[in-house]
């Protein structure tokens, strides 16, 4: 009996020599491609010689700077269009893949994916699975991270920590401090960074300004802390208005950095507070603790990931937690979607973040 595609592919990873050319297709968000770096280094691991290339979004591809085994990262084009996409697939057949992974549950990367002519091709259960020679389903119920390393976890055979992981260089470091030291900050000031924004306005996970300044002068007063606040323009008035509202001073770096810069900042400082955002999971790949503030969004899916198991989520116990994911909606619901805050984030009180906050500076 012939061997079935699956077999071929194991048989043929089985000797890491066979293995040459990889290619790693994950488009979306910053957080997503943070969450899949676990994956770059389990398929570093089992296969030292083979070159590996990422295809991601444009946002992303900083991210992966200074990677050592990471050979070329291409940003897939921003425009969903099939004719864009086939083009940008297409013209990666000139590498000869010997593997091409794709880190979607999306029938279109695995279409597209197709076009690059890899001898295997491995990914996620979906409506074309049958394109693809190897095929894992994606975990339910676990996080993120645990479930893109799926993808990889049968044949890489690696024994590695599950850890997410980005690389600052020296340089990078330094101009980050310079930075800070711009804005009257200096080496020994303990920094507790806020990251009041969220993508895309109106968003449910934003939580109330007046609360972001009662935490800062609180921590300030009783902790001696210095607070910066990070984000991209679009937050430039939320954080002017949490500040106009604070009895001491603070420091905002809003519109300030780039993104290798705002990992720097993140690196050194000692704790991360704010939302489900990309910014807390970048925190996070540098190994500083966040304080997660979580409402409608599910901690268990796409929460803090601490190799140091330092961070926390916090949040309140509704009955209409997780609204987002529920079907039949809440009755709450219906209330929600029209205001800002939504009421699992007003109930969140600085209080309850206060305390998350100084179990892991005392702990530090």
């Amino acid at each position: 009996m012939a061997a079935s595609r699956q077999d071929r592919f194991l048989q043929f990873v089985e000797n890491p020599n066979n293995v040459k050319r990889i290619l790693v297709i994950r488009n979306g968000l910053i957080g997503d491609t943070v969450f899949v770096t676990p994956v770059f280094e389990r398929l570093h691991e089992s296969f030292p010689n083979a070159r590996l290339d990422v295809a991601t979004s444009f946002k992303s591809v900083l991210l992966l700077k200074n990677y050592s085994h990471i050979n070329a990262v291409f940003y897939i084009p921003d425009k969903y269009s099939v004719k864009e996409h086939a083009k940008f697939f297409f013209s990666l057949r000139k590498f000869q893949y010997d593997i091409a992974i794709v880190q979607e549950v999306n029938s279109h990367y695995v279409l597209m994916a197709k076009l690059v002519m890899a001898k295997f091709l491995v990914g996620f259960e979906n409506k074309l699975s049958f394109l693809l020679d190897f095929s894992v389903r994606r975990p339910q119920g676990v996080h993120a991270v645990l479930a893109e390393i799926e993808a990889v976890q049968s044949w890489t055979g690696s024994t590695l920590p599950v850890a997410t992981h980005l690389v600052i260089s020296e340089e990078e470091l330094k101009e980050s401090e310079n930075l800070l030291k711009a804005n009257g900050l200096t080496n020994r000031d303990p920094i507790v960074c806020m990251h009041p924004g969220c993508s895309g306005k109106q968003s449910e996970r934003e939580w109330v300004p007046e609360y972001y300044s009662e935490l800062a002068d609180s921590l300030i007063q009783n902790k001696k802390v210095r607070i910066v606040f990070t984000g991209v323009e679009q937050d430039r008035n939320l954080v002017e208005k949490i500040i106009a509202q604070m009895k001491y001073p603070s420091v905002s770096i809003i519109g300030k950095t780039n993104l290798r810069q705002l990992l720097g900042v993140l690196k050194i400082s000692k704790i991360v507070i704010g939302p489900d955002t990309g910014t807390l999971h970048l925190a996070n790949a540098v190994g500083t603790p966040v304080v997660m503030l979580c409402g409608s969004n599910d901690p268990s899916d796409t929460g803090p990931f601490d190799a140091s198991g330092k961070s926390k989520f916090v949040r309140v116990d509704l009955p209409c937690i997780g609204c987002v994911r529920r079907y039949p909606k809440p009755k709450q619901w219906d209330i929600c979607k029209n205001i800002r805050p939504v009421l699992c984030m007003e109930k969140l009180s600085p209080q309850i973040v206060y305390e998350a906050t100084t179990g892991i500076l005392k702990d530090l």
